[in-house]
């Protein structure tokens, strides 16, 4: 009956995982996949069987120093865990933006047994930012360009007035 419990419960958490719409990666503690749901086979256009048991570095990064940089995340994460923003590549060469949160899974005793890594495809709310932040350059550019318009506009007004005051008298 115990194991008829756990078996359930095991199932409810492997539905749970599948239903998250969160990239969900599972990795052993040398950061080889072992399990990812079906969001972050969505979102990275690798299926489960293709990533599972090959290291997480191996999925191509956005930039070639990246790998590196991931090593670094992986150690952080199996310490006391990672957070932040990360450049990814798709399996079709899509580039991608993520907000990414990575933590130690420890097993009964404190040790490492694994890092789970949830992620975000943060790409078209990154783009908006920068759109935006363009419009605002744009907006700051233009009330810049008025006000000179203004000041240069100011003294040509006095001088035509004195112009024509001038070409008045004659």
């Amino acid at each position: 009956v115990e194991n008829s419990l756990l078996f359930q419960d095991v199932r409810r958490l492997a539905l749970a995982l599948e239903s998250i719409s969160d990239a969900v990666v599972f990795l052993d503690p040398i950061g080889h996949v072992r399990l990812i749901n079906l969001a972050a086979e969505e979102m990275s256009g690798y299926t489960a069987a293709e990533v599972r048991g090959k290291p997480l570095t191996l999925i191509p990064p956005a930039n070639p120093g990246s790998r590196t940089e991931a090593r670094e995340i992986l150690r952080q994460a199996s310490q006391a865990g990672w957070r932040g923003e990360v450049r990814a590549v798709t399996k079709d060469g899509e580039e991608l933006t993520l907000s990414l949160t990575m933590a130690p899974v420890r097993g009964h005793q404190g040790s490492v047994i694994g890092i789970i890594g949830v992620a975000q495809d943060i790409t078209e709310r990154k783009r908006m930012e920068e759109h935006m932040q363009e419009t605002g350059r744009l907006i700051s550019l233009g009330e810049m360009a008025a006000g000179v318009a203004h000041e240069i506009n100011n003294p040509l007004t006095v001088v035509a007035g004195f112009s024509q005051l001038l070409m008045a008298e004659d």
